[in-house]
């Protein structure tokens, strides 16, 4: 890197609003690198230096709220952060009440001007030359060089600043270069034509103010712009007494169709922030009630054991008594009478089968239950006990 250029980090994942920063910077001795999203902007700014950030604040994986807190103590960066935003309604930031650490938010679309001022002010390097003119900037594509001087002439004397476009392929170019504030379409006009132009516009920018205009009885080719995303139409001839008038109204319901859809923008990022808590919530939740299902299940094992231990003691006195006195029979009087050495031999059996289950229940290693008759459960011995123990006899 040049030690003489300042080093930026631009954070968006727009590629529109990343080439207006650069369009607008272009002239500063600057170098732009970019991150399209929040992590790894963070890794690099932790291990870089940057001499300035400029951060939208919707990225994917991290919010920009989140990502200045969390640079601005650690960060080695000279100033604060420059916000580039569409969460700005009127001029005023939109940040769900939390406080920003930041020098200066600007709206989307970035004004290259605007911007290229800010920069230069923040990182102390001489002023640009600033506008020379001040007011609305309006773009009017017009193929009628007589029509479209009327206009000009009547918005310029209401202090707008109007360059005009006579084909669309020059519209298109100074759409891209002024970024007007507002554009005045004419529908028939050549290379492309008017429909075509909108929606190019379109795909830029959705909140650009864009009043068509059409010949008279035209209303259906208005009404397709109008679905393309044209917010007012004129019919011609235009009445210039009252354009004016016309314009100023269109931007202030445009002022309130951004206002709105910043507004709902905002609900929806509410509502994701919610959701995201929601599920946190509901994570939390289920792992508490694993862990409580865990201790209810430990502390049954514990009291099962506790009384299959006492059990076991309790029955293994009588059983060894009974099973050394049935094996002393059977040596005493092995020509015994079948049908007794049968029975002895049985009461052997069933004495072993009870020493084989007391040494089960002292060897639970969980609780399984299963369903008995009349609808009660009962322990499952074979399944709660420890299979290495069953094992290992």
């Amino acid at each position: 890197m040049d030690p003489r250029r300042n080093h930026i980090c631009v954070i968006d994942s727009e590629d529109d609003a990343v080439r207006a920063i650069e369009d607008g910077l272009r002239s500063l001795p600057v170098q732009i690198t970019r991150f399209t999203c929040a992590e790894d902007a963070l890794g690099a700014l932790q291990s870089q230096h940057f001499s300035l950030i400029i951060l939208d604040l919707i990225l994917p994986g991290m919010p920009g709220f989140e990502l200045i807190d969390r640079i601005a103590d650690s960060r080695g960066v000279k100033t604060p952060p420059i916000i580039v935003t569409s969460l700005l309604v009127l001029g005023d930031l939109v940040d769900f009440d939390t406080p920003l650490r930041a020098d200066i938010a600007l709206p989307k679309p970035i004004d290259p001007d605007k911007l290229r001022c800010e920069v230069a002010r923040l990182l102390s390097l001489p002023q640009p030359e600033p506008p020379a003119q001040e007011g609305t900037r309006v773009l009017l594509v017009e193929d009628n060089e007589y029509n479209a001087e009327l206009v000009r002439l009547r918005l310029e004397h209401d202090s707008f600043q109007v360059v005009h476009a006579a084909d669309g392929r020059s519209a298109l170019r100074l759409f891209r270069t002024r970024h007007p504030d507002l554009v005045l379409l004419d529908i028939q006009i050549p290379e492309p034509d008017g429909l075509a132009i909108l929606r190019k516009i379109r795909e830029v920018d959705p909140d650009l103010l864009i009043i068509v205009m059409t010949a008279f009885g035209s209303e259906k080719i208005a009404v397709e712009a109008m679905k393309l995303g044209a917010d007012e139409y004129l019919t011609k001839p235009l009445e210039h007494r009252t354009l004016v008038q016309f314009i100023r109204k269109a931007i202030r319901r445009n002022l309130i169709k951004i206002e709105n859809r910043l507004l709902a923008e905002r609900l929806r990022l509410s509502n994701h922030t919610l959701l995201r808590q929601y599920r946190a919530t509901a994570a939390a939740k289920r792992a508490l009630e694993e862990q409580q299902d865990e201790l209810i299940r430990a502390q049954r094992l514990a009291a099962v054991t506790e009384a299959a231990v006492s059990i076991n003691h309790e029955i293994n006195n009588p059983l060894c008594s009974i099973m050394g006195n049935v094996d002393l029979l059977l040596r005493k009087h092995p020509n015994a009478d079948a049908d007794i050495i049968r029975k002895l031999q049985s009461i052997e059996r069933e004495s072993t089968r009870i020493r084989e289950i007391t040494k089960k229940l002292a060897n639970l290693a969980n609780v399984v239950t299963t369903r008995y008759a009349g609808g009660v459960d009962m322990i499952d011995i074979d399944r709660s006990v420890d299979p290495g123990v069953t094992e290992s006899g």
